[in-house]
């Protein structure tokens, strides 16, 4: 005699129950804690995207002071993004506009006492209104025990459970595509004075730094709505599996974005500054369409790098921008020497290409990495 079909059973043609994620499980604190929280860590990339990018309009006037070449100040900030790639996003593009402002009415010196106030600010903030781990601590998101001993302590320092990642394919491939957009990204930051202001005859840091304010707004549109895009491709794809989810649907959103919106943007800013086209209005308006393409494309690429193994989600997220910032660096060092040297149109073409390879490789993990080993 069979033994009777429990209530869990369910038959072939019934769908199957959802899979939830390992993160729908949400900390129970107050509404208005979980404001303050998100406050807090909106603030915090603030100062490290400040000391990044503020001074870069300035680059003219610490060269004149410091009485050395500018080739060096640029050498110098490729330098700061290789530390910052060692110690490892929507203020990039206020900061530089808030530097050449404190660059044109005081010093450029000034511009670090305002990064320790807000480094001190965020400190503060920290301390105050982000909860322990102990209060919100999902059992599930442990990666490993809490060091206890001296030498568990001492292991935690070891860069090498970072680096450990890389071996598997989706996620240094992601890593990859990520440097190539933190390239693309940099390129444009780092050399917008190089080139805005000899061909439009701009003298201050503060008029070039209001160019800025071009792919900030894209920065700005492109993060909101590329975010929003994520989460209904993502809910379109769980609605064809019965609710189940699995990170790359989150890279099908960044497509569009990283394979026509970016290039296309890049392209034509590049070209239209190099022959002068549209007179301001259309290098302002390509700048706008890079920035949002950029930031569209890195909404589906930052989550899934918190998605593609749970388990070690913090050591995958080290290790992304391990790869952007050193990608970053050598954009910040190399695009203008390549500007002066094959021109504006031609460097752009360049940055286009590493862009379009960012694409290829978000396509492959996208469509091709089921079996993949992760």
């Amino acid at each position: 005699m069979s033994e009777p079909k429990t209530a869990l059973t369910t038959s072939p043609a019934e769908p199957l129950p959802p899979v939830n994620s390992i993160d729908d499980d949400v900390a129970q604190i107050p509404s208005w804690r979980k404001w303050v929280i998100l406050f807090v860590v909106c603030w915090m990339p603030l100062p490290m995207t400040f000391w990044s990018t503020a001074i870069m309009p300035a680059t003219l006037e610490v060269a004149s002071d410091l009485n050395i070449p500018v080739t060096t100040i640029t050498t110098i900030n490729a330098g700061v993004f290789v530390a910052q790639a060692l110690s490892g996003l929507i203020w990039l593009p206020v900061t530089p506009l808030l530097g050449s402002i404190i660059a044109t009415f005081t010093s450029w010196r000034v511009i670090y006492g305002v990064e320790a106030g807000m480094c001190l600010f965020g400190l503060i903030l920290s301390l105050l209104f982000i909860p322990k781990a102990s209060e919100v601590e999902n059992p599930k998101l442990a990666e490993t025990t809490r060091p206890r001993t001296a030498k568990e302590i001492l292991r935690t320092f070891n860069p090498m459970h970072v680096f450990c990642q890389f071996k598997y394919p989706k996620v240094i491939l992601a890593n990859i595509a990520c440097g190539l957009l933190g390239f693309n990204q940099y390129g444009i930051l780092s050399s917008i004075r190089r080139v805005i202001n000899p061909r439009f005859n701009l003298t201050s840091p503060l008029s070039s730094g209001l160019f800025y304010l071009a792919p900030g707004a894209g920065f700005l549109v492109g993060s909101t709505i590329g975010g929003k895009v994520s989460d209904v491709v993502v809910k379109r794809y769980m609605r064809k599996r019965n609710g189940q989810r699995i990170p790359e649907d989150r890279l099908n959103s960044s497509l569009v974005s990283v394979l026509i919106i970016l290039p296309l943007g890049t392209l034509l800013y590049g070209w239209s500054v190099y022959h002068r086209l549209g007179g301001m209005a259309l290098p302002i308006i390509s700048a706008f369409i890079q920035g949002f393409g950029l930031m569209a494309s890195f909404s589906g690429l930052n989550t899934y790098a918190a998605e593609v193994r749970p388990a070690h989600r913090t050591a995958v997220i080290t290790g992304k921008y391990v790869i952007q910032y050193s990608f970053g660096a050598m954009s910040v060092g190399g695009v203008v020497p390549m500007i002066d040297g094959i021109g504006v149109g031609w460097a752009f073409t360049v940055i286009t290409c590493f862009s379009m390879l960012a694409g290829i490789l978000v396509l492959l993990i996208a469509r091709f990495s089921k079996n993949w080993k992760a």
